[in-house]
């Protein structure tokens, strides 16, 4: 079971836990196997994530056994991804935009922030890197 917190929506701290009490119970579940911070943006990172200690509350979840696997979505610079690897080391995946047309765009620089230390087993990124390779051959 998936979920994502929609990191865009919230303004309060006690927001984060009404939110993931909620997720559990429309869920019927009493852990998610993957839950990711969703749609991290330099924006939202400083003027709410950050304060409201919306990575904390998730990792505690995590520390709880009502997340296993905690993760974010990524759409912004490799900088603020490199940043956010160093603060939170309890990140086990990052899910960014990745895909032949954005490979080497300016804006959304997904060559860069695949460079950054994305954290994937050796047999899973080599088989996406395969893929990926196969794809641009196409071109």
């Amino acid at each position: 079971m998936a979920t994502k917190l929609p990191t865009f929506s919230i303004t309060e701290k006690s927001q984060v836990a009404q939110i993931f009490e909620e997720q559990l119970q429309k869920c019927g579940v009493d852990y998610f196997d993957y839950y990711l911070l969703h749609n991290i943006q330099n924006h939202l990172y400083d003027q709410y994530i950050t304060p409201l200690k919306e990575f904390e509350y998730a990792k505690q979840q995590k520390d709880a056994g009502r997340i296993r696997n905690l993760g974010f979505s990524f759409h912004d610079s490799p900088e603020l991804l490199d940043r956010i690897l160093t603060e939170h080391p309890e990140v086990d995946f990052v899910q960014i935009a990745l895909s032949y047309y954005d490979w080497n765009s300016p804006f959304v620089r997904s060559r860069r922030c695949y460079e950054v230390k994305l954290w994937l087993c050796s047999r899973l990124r080599a088989a996406l890197w395969r893929i990926f390779r196969l794809r641009l051959s196409r071109f």
